[in-house]
């Protein structure tokens, strides 16, 4: 139990040195809680605007073949740019952390008894050493939506509808000749 403790304030930091490791959280069954800086986000920064603090809560084990397995939460609340009516909308980016850290892509892993078929997915990873923020920072990445905008009665919606019946020789007119206003206008110049 004094380990978890032990792993929540080393995890305050970015990556201060000696940052615990993978394995060692696995085998304690830690849980880290804590919250995650905006500031420390630079690549979540770059993708939304208006980023705000959030959470994370992650807990490690082992799996039956001594793979180590974390599953959490984490959130932060931030503003993205609606695709459908481009006006920025505030979201809460949450993801729901599971899977199986691995040094090794998915086909290549294997345990002492050789290859393994894993139903988690890898979370591939270049060292012993946690480091919370990018962990955190990886998952929510793949939360940002394209569209946030749902709603259709959003006052920015682009209309989505047709001319009427009545109205469709105008608009047919302006389609045989979507020059003529240009036209017009350098005639007039021209005067």
């Amino acid at each position: 139990m004094m380990a978890a403790a032990k792993c929540e304030m080393a995890a305050v930091n970015t990556s201060p040195p000696g940052d615990p490791k993978y394995i060692d959280l696995a085998k304690t069954g830690a849980h880290i809680s804590r919250p995650v800086a905006a500031r420390d986000c630079e690549r979540l920064d770059q993708v939304v605007a208006g980023l705000r603090d959030g959470n994370a809560q992650l807990t490690f084990s082992l799996d039956e073949h001594g793979e180590v397995v974390v599953r959490g939460t984490a959130s932060m609340v931030c503003e993205v740019d609606c695709q459908l009516c481009l006006r920025p909308k505030t979201v809460t980016l949450a993801a729901e952390i599971s899977g199986v850290v691995t040094a090794q892509p998915q086909e290549g892993r294997q345990t002492d008894n050789g290859p393994v078929d894993w139903d988690a997915q890898p979370i591939i990873v270049s060292g012993a050493d946690l480091n919370v923020i990018e962990l955190v920072e990886d998952e929510l990445l793949l939360q940002v939506p394209t569209q946030v905008c749902k709603d259709s009665a959003c006052e920015y919606r682009p209309a989505l509808s047709y001319a009427a019946a009545g109205t469709q020789e105008q608009a047919g007119q302006a389609q045989d000749h979507p020059f003529e206003v240009l036209r017009e206008l350098k005639l007039k110049q021209d005067k």
